[in-house]
């Protein structure tokens, strides 16, 4: 559905930044109510591309929109025309939040275009290099994107348990909760099979467990203040039970000693974090 509405709006040429503009020139309101239109048909395009493989109603260098103005709606109009949409010193914008959030899909859906492709474009031929040099060069570049995401995070958005702010506690988990998911599934894929070499030099196992680890205690902080109404929490919670499984089989095959106990305490918190959208989500959840 979303894909389809993207062509309509492609007939329009409202993804163009010029073209939304000329819609009208002077309403700087209507120009920002269409941004938030185009931004989120967008989310959801790349967003259900990632989680099911299928192709994004338009591709990513398709659009070239400006960020949401960080500026909450209740300061959009202002007696003094030069006073409108300026956020209060000292006040954090809600906006934020989804600036930062298209940031995290931007990179997803590069992980998704590099490491997940199944067009037979090779180009580690056309850089004289091999797959797994290709491979090892992708992920460095996608982690380091990570690392560069989560340090510009702004002060009010940073993940705090103890908050008092609820809009911000839920923003922040689902930030972070979303940046975790991506780490597993850009790491997972390279997990090896027993007895075979690493595909490549990072732990891949290590990572993806530790990834799921915290964000399996991020969802639980958040849903036992506030319940989160939106099924966010859905694939981060089903792939980070997934992982941690894993996880346990491995490490008893390897390690005689190993103990689960952690492990599976983490896969109920997830099952029983689930449940508290079976009315909701009965389909999604099959």
């Amino acid at each position: 559905m979303s894909a389809i509405v993207i062509k309509i709006v492609q007939e329009r040429r409202a993804q163009r930044h010029a073209a939304l503009d000329a819609r009208d020139p002077g309403s700087k309101m209507e120009a920002e109510l269409w941004k938030r239109v185009l931004w989120t048909l967008l989310m959801i395009d790349m967003k259900v591309s990632m989680i099911f493989g299928s192709p994004r109603g338009i591709p990513t260098y398709g659009f070239d929109l400006e960020h949401l103005i960080e500026c909450d709606d209740e300061y959009w109009e202002h007696d003094d025309p030069n006073q409108a949409f300026i956020q209060p010193p000292g006040k954090p914008s809600s906006v934020a939040y989804w600036n930062h959030y298209v940031k995290l899909v931007k990179i997803t859906t590069f992980a998704h275009d590099v490491l997940f492709s199944e067009h037979d474009w090779q180009p580690w031929k056309r850089m004289g290099i091999s797959s797994h040099a290709w491979k090892q060069k992708a992920v460095i570049e996608i982690d380091s994107d990570l690392n560069k995401w989560v340090e510009s995070i702004p002060d009010h958005l940073r993940w705090d348990p103890h908050t008092q702010n609820e809009i911000f506690l839920a923003q922040s988990s689902v930030l972070y909760t979303t940046y975790y998911w991506l780490q597993i599934q850009i790491h997972r894929r390279f997990i090896p099979r027993p007895g075979q070499k690493p595909l490549l030099s990072f732990p891949s196992l290590a990572i993806c467990s530790n990834a799921a680890r915290a964000c399996v205690h991020i969802a639980e902080s958040c849903l036992k203040r506030i319940f989160v109404t939106h099924p966010h929490f859905l694939i981060p919670l089903s792939s980070s039970a997934i992982v941690l499984a894993v996880n346990i089989w491995r490490g008893k095959r390897v390690d005689s000693d190993f103990n689960p106990q952690n492990d599976l305490l983490d896969i109920n918190r997830c099952i029983t974090l689930l449940r508290l959208y079976e009315s909701r989500c009965e389909a999604l959840l099959k």
